[in-house]
Protein backbone atom coordinates (compact mmCIF):
# COMPACT_ATOMS: atom_id res chain seq x y z
CA UNK A 1 0.00 0.00 0.00
CA UNK A 2 2.94 2.30 0.11
CA UNK A 3 3.92 4.94 2.65
CA UNK A 4 0.34 5.95 3.36
CA UNK A 5 -2.98 4.19 3.37
CA UNK A 6 -5.42 5.18 0.68
CA UNK A 7 -8.99 3.91 0.75
CA UNK A 8 -10.76 2.90 -2.42
CA UNK A 9 -14.42 2.10 -2.99
CA UNK A 10 -15.12 -0.94 -5.09
CA UNK A 11 -18.81 -0.09 -5.03
CA UNK A 12 -20.89 2.80 -3.78
CA UNK A 13 -24.35 1.72 -2.70
CA UNK A 14 -26.63 4.77 -2.87
CA UNK A 15 -29.87 3.03 -2.01
CA UNK A 16 -31.53 2.85 1.37
CA UNK A 17 -30.99 -0.34 3.30
CA UNK A 18 -33.98 -2.42 4.37
CA UNK A 19 -33.14 -1.59 8.01
CA UNK A 20 -33.38 2.19 7.48
CA UNK A 21 -36.47 2.55 9.75
CA UNK A 22 -34.25 1.75 12.76
CA UNK A 23 -32.04 4.72 11.90
CA UNK A 24 -35.11 6.89 11.30
CA UNK A 25 -36.60 6.11 14.72
CA UNK A 26 -33.32 6.63 16.59
CA UNK A 27 -32.34 9.86 14.81
CA UNK A 28 -35.75 11.33 14.04
CA UNK A 29 -34.68 11.90 10.43
CA UNK A 30 -36.89 10.75 7.54
CA UNK A 31 -34.21 9.21 5.30
CA UNK A 32 -36.57 8.68 2.35
CA UNK A 33 -37.57 12.36 2.38
CA UNK A 34 -33.93 13.42 2.63
CA UNK A 35 -32.90 11.16 -0.25
CA UNK A 36 -35.66 12.62 -2.44
CA UNK A 37 -34.68 16.17 -1.50
CA UNK A 38 -31.05 15.54 -2.45
CA UNK A 39 -32.13 13.89 -5.71
CA UNK A 40 -34.12 17.05 -6.49
CA UNK A 41 -30.95 19.12 -6.10
CA UNK A 42 -31.61 20.44 -2.60
CA UNK A 43 -28.91 20.50 0.06
CA UNK A 44 -29.14 18.71 3.36
CA UNK A 45 -30.47 20.99 6.07
CA UNK A 46 -28.10 19.62 8.69
CA UNK A 47 -24.54 18.40 9.19
CA UNK A 48 -23.27 15.12 10.61
CA UNK A 49 -22.65 16.90 13.90
CA UNK A 50 -26.37 17.75 14.06
CA UNK A 51 -27.36 14.05 13.95
CA UNK A 52 -27.81 12.52 17.39
CA UNK A 53 -29.00 9.09 18.39
CA UNK A 54 -31.77 8.91 20.97
CA UNK A 55 -33.05 5.68 22.44
CA UNK A 56 -32.99 2.14 21.16
CA UNK A 57 -34.78 0.51 18.23
CA UNK A 58 -35.04 -2.99 16.84
CA UNK A 59 -36.50 -4.33 13.62
CA UNK A 60 -38.29 -7.67 13.40
CA UNK A 61 -39.05 -9.20 10.03
CA UNK A 62 -42.40 -10.98 9.88
CA UNK A 63 -42.31 -13.56 7.12
CA UNK A 64 -44.69 -16.23 5.86
CA UNK A 65 -42.41 -19.15 6.64
CA UNK A 66 -43.12 -22.53 8.14
CA UNK A 67 -40.92 -23.25 11.18
CA UNK A 68 -41.90 -26.93 11.07
CA UNK A 69 -40.48 -27.16 7.53
CA UNK A 70 -37.09 -25.57 8.23
CA UNK A 71 -38.54 -22.08 7.63
CA UNK A 72 -39.41 -22.69 3.99
CA UNK A 73 -41.77 -20.12 2.44
CA UNK A 74 -45.43 -20.76 3.24
CA UNK A 75 -47.45 -19.13 0.46
CA UNK A 76 -51.19 -18.70 0.67
CA UNK A 77 -53.96 -16.28 1.53
CA UNK A 78 -53.95 -14.34 4.80
CA UNK A 79 -57.31 -15.22 6.32
CA UNK A 80 -56.84 -12.58 9.02
CA UNK A 81 -54.31 -9.84 9.70
CA UNK A 82 -54.00 -8.09 13.03
CA UNK A 83 -51.27 -5.49 12.69
CA UNK A 84 -49.52 -4.56 15.93
CA UNK A 85 -49.91 -1.02 17.16
CA UNK A 86 -48.92 1.07 20.11
CA UNK A 87 -46.69 3.91 21.14
CA UNK A 88 -43.41 3.91 19.23
CA UNK A 89 -44.39 0.90 17.13
CA UNK A 90 -43.88 1.25 13.39
CA UNK A 91 -45.13 -1.37 10.95
CA UNK A 92 -44.09 -1.33 7.30
CA UNK A 93 -46.42 -3.92 5.76
CA UNK A 94 -46.89 -5.23 2.26
CA UNK A 95 -49.92 -7.37 3.07
CA UNK A 96 -53.42 -6.91 4.39
CA UNK A 97 -56.25 -9.20 5.36
CA UNK A 98 -57.12 -11.40 2.41
CA UNK A 99 -53.83 -10.71 0.63
CA UNK A 100 -52.09 -13.52 -1.18
CA UNK A 101 -48.50 -14.36 -0.25
CA UNK A 102 -47.10 -15.56 -3.57
CA UNK A 103 -44.60 -18.33 -4.07
CA UNK A 104 -42.96 -16.12 -6.72
CA UNK A 105 -41.74 -13.41 -4.32
CA UNK A 106 -39.95 -13.07 -1.00
CA UNK A 107 -42.31 -14.20 1.80
CA UNK A 108 -41.57 -11.05 3.85
CA UNK A 109 -44.98 -9.75 4.96
CA UNK A 110 -43.95 -6.83 7.11
CA UNK A 111 -41.23 -5.21 9.16
CA UNK A 112 -42.03 -4.36 12.76
CA UNK A 113 -39.85 -1.65 14.27
CA UNK A 114 -40.10 -0.85 17.98
CA UNK A 115 -38.43 2.14 19.68
CA UNK A 116 -37.73 2.70 23.38
CA UNK A 117 -35.87 5.22 25.49
CA UNK A 118 -33.35 2.51 26.37
CA UNK A 119 -32.66 -1.13 25.52
CA UNK A 120 -34.94 -2.43 28.27
CA UNK A 121 -37.88 -0.50 26.82
CA UNK A 122 -37.21 -1.31 23.15
CA UNK A 123 -35.69 -4.77 23.40
CA UNK A 124 -36.46 -7.85 21.30
CA UNK A 125 -39.02 -9.42 23.67
CA UNK A 126 -41.32 -6.43 23.08
CA UNK A 127 -40.90 -6.92 19.35
CA UNK A 128 -41.57 -10.64 19.66
CA UNK A 129 -44.79 -10.06 21.57
CA UNK A 130 -45.99 -7.57 18.97
CA UNK A 131 -45.04 -9.86 16.07
CA UNK A 132 -46.96 -12.78 17.61
CA UNK A 133 -50.05 -10.57 17.82
CA UNK A 134 -49.71 -9.73 14.12
CA UNK A 135 -49.74 -13.29 12.80
CA UNK A 136 -52.53 -14.53 10.61
CA UNK A 137 -54.35 -17.40 12.36
CA UNK A 138 -54.87 -20.66 10.55
CA UNK A 139 -51.46 -20.60 8.87
CA UNK A 140 -48.03 -21.66 9.92
CA UNK A 141 -45.86 -18.63 10.47
CA UNK A 142 -45.04 -15.86 10.55
CA UNK A 143 -41.48 -16.65 11.44
CA UNK A 144 -40.05 -15.46 14.74
CA UNK A 145 -38.18 -12.14 14.64
CA UNK A 146 -34.50 -12.23 13.78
Amino acid sequence: MGAFWAGYFLEVNTRLQVEHPVTELVTGIDLVREQLRVAAGEKLGYTQEDVTARGWAIECRISAKDPAAHFRPSPGRNAAWRPPAGPWVRLDAGVDEGAEVSVHYDPLMSKLIVWGRDRAEGDPPDGRRASRRSGPPGRRGPSPPT
